[in-house]
Formats: structure tokens, C-alpha cells, sequence
């Protein structure tokens, strides 16, 4: 079971940027439309989420 965890967090972690690009997939057109206002870059805010993945 430990080593089924393990992989599990790995595979988190190796694929962090996937999962953060699929939220922007998922995320509501409203909040999608408050991002762009707030003239953040997509970059960015792709690196924020892949952060928390991670941590």
C-alpha cells in the first residue's frame, strides 16, 4: 500500500502542469473572465497552480 501511495504522489507531482491545465478547462467562464481582467498571465497562473500540486 505504501508504494502504491508513493507512485500515486509522483505521479501528482510529475504531472502537475497537466492537472493545472485541466483545471483552466474546468474552471466557470465567469472566473475565466475575472483572470483575464485581471491581466495576470495565463503562464503564471499555470506555475501558481502547478505550485500547489506540488507542495
Amino acid at each position: 500500500m505504501q508504494n502504491e501511495l508513493y507512485e500515486i504522489g509522483n505521479k501528482i507531482i510529475t504531472d502537475r502542469y497537466k492537472l493545472g491545465k485541466f483545471i483552466f478547462a474546468l474552471q466557470d467562464e465567469n472566473y475565466g473572465r475575472k483572470l483575464k481582467l485581471s491581466k495576470i498571465k495565463e503562464n503564471q497562473i499555470l506555475d501558481w497552480r502547478a505550485e500547489l500540486w506540488s507542495t
